[in-house]
């Protein structure tokens, strides 16, 4: 007997890019691009971006998409978020998980 399978997220992140700052202060920005599945817009409402050494929740901001649309979104990750040079040494390890969306 076959189980069920999952259906495919309907809205997908995947992290692009991770940069260090380029000013003084210390801070990560992480480019993840966003691709929405469905045939309506969505808010990505809440997300979180985790590595091994720290995690972020989010929103700073709702991500707004149109119908079947895809784009990139920076995010700015700051240290009381985990160890931010693990982050920048291995962003391969980093995920990015939407934990709420609403149409």
């Amino acid at each position: 007997m076959n189980s069920p399978s999952s259906p495919a997220p309907a809205v997908v992140g995947t992290i692009r890019q991770v940069l260090p700052s380029a000013e003084s202060a210390f801070y990560v920005t992480v480019t993840v691009a966003i691709e929405n599945r469905t045939p309506r817009p969505v808010s990505v409402i809440r997300y979180r971006i985790e590595w091994p050494g720290g995690q972020k929740v989010g929103p700073d901001r709702t991500l707004e998409l149109g119908a079947s649309e895809s784009r990139d979104w920076n995010v700015r990750v700051n240290p009381d978020s985990g160890n931010l040079n693990a982050l920048l040494e291995q962003p391969s390890a980093a995920r990015f998980v939407i934990l709420e969306v609403r149409p």
